[in-house]
């Protein structure tokens, strides 16, 4: 089974297409499973999110040497990256580059969700 997390990140980079052509130049497995799971916005900007992600050394080293090729492949890259774990107090958000912050997405919100609705009866009325 193993420790599970959700995974996200927004990667910002010229040429994406390009970079991702260099990506897949590696031989790193995890690296690979990550370019699968990746898409390209409207904005040309290259987005990762995995809700059931086995998240392990292997997975952080992977994290970070994609983001050392994104900075020698565009000194000006930028991501923004957030994680959260399993464990309640597991919950990572981090951005590379100068402008990390100013993309969007992805951040985390915490919610409780309850499963009353405005239909639920009051006990009091």
């Amino acid at each position: 089974m193993g420790y599970r997390s959700v995974v996200s990140f927004c990667l910002k980079v010229k040429e994406p297409e390009k970079f991702v052509a260099l990506a897949r130049l590696k031989e790193d497995r995890v690296i690979q499973e990550i370019l699968e799971h990746m898409y390209y916005d409207d904005e040309g900007l290259l987005h990762f999110h995995a809700d059931y992600w086995k998240w392990y050394d292997e997975s952080e080293s992977a994290m970070s040497e994609l983001m050392c090729m994104a900075e020698d492949y565009d000194g000006d890259f930028c991501c923004r990256f957030a994680r959260v774990g399993e464990n309640t107090e597991d919950i990572e958000e981090t951005t590379y580059g100068d402008d990390g912050w100013d993309l969007e997405y992805p951040y985390v919100v915490r919610t409780v969700e309850s499963g009353v609705t405005n239909e639920s009866k009051k006990v009091i009325d």
